[in-house]
């Protein structure tokens, strides 16, 4: 990595560090929540860059969330900023992403994110030097034979049909002994293996079938005799190990520091059916109703709202969602002298607050229940 590049990348560090500190701070809660998670299990322990990234979602849910408050919408997020905090959090904990790279959130639709590129500083294998192995913006490149120690099918000499001696210095030095084979191409019969060498020496034994020779471990000549002159055309071929122990030219990589402008996409999803709808639905409708009587306190059901009231006493039913659509509310009045009636009240009437005045010369015990076996939002 260049100098610049150095300095470049350390100051961002630096700066994600600061601002993970102060958001660490600020959402202490969800930090908590996500050192349990499973991305912290992973790396073992919670990274700043992980701070970082959940805490800037975070903070622009509480823009958003802000913004909505200014303009009068908060009604219509639902529940949704009760758990969002939560969710947010469980989505980053349990997501594969932060795992295999860095989540850089932007502030605004266009931004910059930055990325380390990867390059062979080395001649070797399928690479050359120069050669970008691995860069976010385009597929990464697999090395062929370029960290591995395993030479494979390096030609050594080709034959002329007539010689039968040929000398060879192998390209990656030091020889791992013991570890050199000769193959002639398209022949099954011609074949030899280092078998290592005698004590105190450098200089394996080569022994085989139709070929034999030696080679310098330290200096990588082979020396290579053929029994029969190879053919015209035909490829000597020596496999072998590098002695990384023992090598001086070990490949390398480069990497260096890089950014891009990117342009965010927007998703959205438009639903047919919102949650109050779907929730309406149901047999019976879910409503929490409210009633409330002179000479009684307000109670509260899920299913239906019921009351005893006193002479002339009214009952309000109050319903939480503007625009509803009630299809039918019907109202069982009962008490001692006379049979239970039912009253159908309001058919196709869009409504948030309706008012049913009661009146009757004895206390009646009164069963309000909203049943919606058609329940739609009004337009």
């Amino acid at each position: 990595m260049t100098p610049l590049n150095e300095e470049a990348a350390k100051n961002r560090a630096n700066t994600i560090n600061k601002v993970a500190e102060q958001l660490y701070d600020k959402y202490r809660k969800q930090m908590d929540l996500l050192e349990k998670s499973t991305l912290c299990k992973v790396r073992g322990s919670l990274q700043p860059m992980d701070v970082y990234g959940l805490g800037k979602q975070l903070e622009q849910w509480d823009d958003y969330f802000a913004m909505c408050e200014e303009q009068g919408n908060v009604n219509l997020l639902g529940k949704i900023p009760t758990v969002a905090y939560d969710v947010i959090t469980a989505v980053h904990g349990a997501s594969i992403i932060p795992i295999i790279s860095s989540v850089q959130p932007i502030e605004e639709e266009r931004g910059i994110v930055y990325f380390k590129t990867v390059r062979a500083a080395n001649t070797k294998g399928s690479q050359t030097a120069a050669d970008v192995l691995v860069d976010p913006r385009v597929n990464i490149v697999t090395p062929n034979g370029y960290s591995n120690n395993s030479i494979t099918n390096e030609v050594a000499a080709t034959g002329d049909g007539s010689t039968k001696t040929f000398s060879y210095t192998v390209a990656a030095l030091p020889v791992r002994s013991e570890t050199m084979s000769v193959t002639l191409q398209d022949s099954t019969t011609v074949y030899a293996q280092d078998v290592g060498a005698s004590s105190g020496s450098d200089v394996g034994q080569i022994l085989g079938a139709g070929v034999w020779g030696t080679v310098n471990y330290v200096t990588g000549a082979v020396s290579l005799t053929f029994g029969t002159a190879p053919v015209t055309g035909k490829s000597v071929f020596v496999s072998y190990q590098q002695n990384y122990e023992l090598s001086t030219d070990i490949p390398q990589i480069d990497s260096f520091f890089a950014s891009q402008t990117i342009q965010a996409k927007i998703y959205a999803l438009k639903g047919t059916v919102g949650l109050l709808q779907s929730f309406g639905m149901l047999s019976v409708s879910v409503w929490s109703l409210k009633t409330s009587s002179r000479k009684t306190s307000s109670k509260r059901s899920i299913l239906k709202s019921v009351a005893t009231l006193s002479a002339t006493s009214r009952l309000r039913l109050r319903v939480p969602t503007r625009g509803i659509v009630i299809r039918r509310l019907t109202c069982r009045i009962s008490n001692t002298s006379r049979p239970t009636k039912t009253l159908s009240l309001w058919r196709s009437v869009t409504w948030r607050s309706m008012l049913v005045v009661v009146r009757s010369r004895r206390s009646l015990r009164v069963a309000t229940t909203v049943r919606c076996s058609r329940l739609c939002r009004a337009s």
